[in-house]
């Protein structure tokens, strides 16, 4: 699966599955950081094996198989740039915070509206201006079912 591993408004940064990274540029100075998070890992050639042969409980056990595709790096990037402008037509005075760096955390629901945002460290005047200018921002709604998984919960890194 391809993900965003951050993003500076001047350039955002992206890792496929292979480990390889991509970058992609921009004019800005805000900075994403996705949070992702594997809880764990099903080994995709596995199945379940009833322990009986009959056909009622080898019925039961079906493999799941997901009919969404998971997001692509190109899919990514578009919305955290999408992300990236939105956010940033809400900030302000951003000159006077120059050299000055804030982390923020934000859950997001499937519509684009921020559920929560929470301050994790960083110069605590540019936190409340970033705070409000993103309490402010209706985030676009994700393309997709995969991309609302990459950014349901992210990082924001803003250094300026």
């Amino acid at each position: 699966m391809d993900y965003i591993t951050s993003m500076i408004f001047s350039e955002a940064w992206f890792m496929d599955s292979s480990g390889v990274k991509y970058k992609a540029g921009g004019q800005l100075l805000l900075s994403v950081i996705i949070a992702l998070s594997m809880t764990g890992c099903v080994k995709a050639d596995s199945v379940v094996k009833p322990v009986t042969p009959s056909g009622k409980v080898a019925d039961m056990f079906v493999t799941h198989k997901s009919t969404t595709s998971p997001a692509t790096g190109e899919e990514i990037r578009k919305y955290a740039l999408q992300i990236k402008y939105a956010i940033e037509s809400n900030f302000y005075d951003i000159d006077q915070y120059t050299g000055k760096q804030c982390v923020l955390s934000i859950q997001m629901a499937p519509d684009g509206v921020i559920l929560s945002i929470k301050s994790d460290g960083g110069d605590p005047a540019l936190c409340r201006a970033a705070m409000k200018a993103a309490k402010k921002t209706k985030l676009p709604s994700p393309p997709s079912p995969a991309i609302y998984d990459v950014f349901k919960k992210a990082v924001l890194d803003f250094q300026l």
